[in-house]
């Protein structure tokens, strides 16, 4: 993708899956560990994305579905599951 490396670190967010920093961090919900590869990668592939658009506009979603091309669905069952991660 033409990007550095990010640096990578959990989280311990309630409402956010994961988060990219204009500096390049990528944060990760610890929760995901709960969660299917699917999702996971979903997640990932997301933030990593952020790396080249920080913003959801149509290049953003475009790389996102070259990252992942499943992400919708992965991204829909994240949204339908996700309130079960929570629980500890």
């Amino acid at each position: 993708m033409g990007v550095p490396l990010p640096a990578v670190a959990l989280s311990n967010a309630r409402r956010r899956w994961g988060s990219c920093h204009a500096r390049g961090m990528i944060r990760l919900n610890w929760r995901l560990l709960k969660a299917s590869l699917a999702e996971m990668d979903y997640v990932i592939a997301h933030e990593v994305a952020h790396l080249r658009h920080m913003n959801h506009g149509p290049t953003f979603r475009e790389t996102l579905q070259c990252l992942y091309p499943n992400h919708a669905e992965a991204h829909r069952t994240l949204r339908e599951r996700g309130f079960l991660y929570h629980a500890f």
